[in-house]
């Protein structure tokens, strides 16, 4: 189980949260989110928040704004758990 993009784990409440860090060795530019709901691909709104704006981090309706700003692709991430 992992919490960036399609088959993403639940939280407690049966939900899913994504979070996605990118940096750039050479210059040490940083972008992050977290808290997305519905962002097929969470890393290209953390290469937004690097590329696009003066943040670092930036976590739930916030990141949301982004992806559509951008007009990300949305998907619901969640995927049936299989036993065994």
């Amino acid at each position: 189980m992992f919490n960036a993009g399609y088959g993403s784990a639940l939280n407690l409440e049966k939900r899913v949260e994504m979070e996605a860090a990118i940096m750039d060795g050479e210059t040490l530019a940083a972008g992050a989110v977290g808290l997305l709901s519905d962002v097929k691909n969470p890393i290209r709104v953390a290469r937004m928040v690097m590329e696009k704006t003066d943040h670092v981090f930036i976590v739930g309706k916030g990141a949301e704004d982004l992806a559509r700003m951008f007009s990300l692709e949305r998907r619901d991430p969640a995927t049936s758990a299989k036993s065994g």
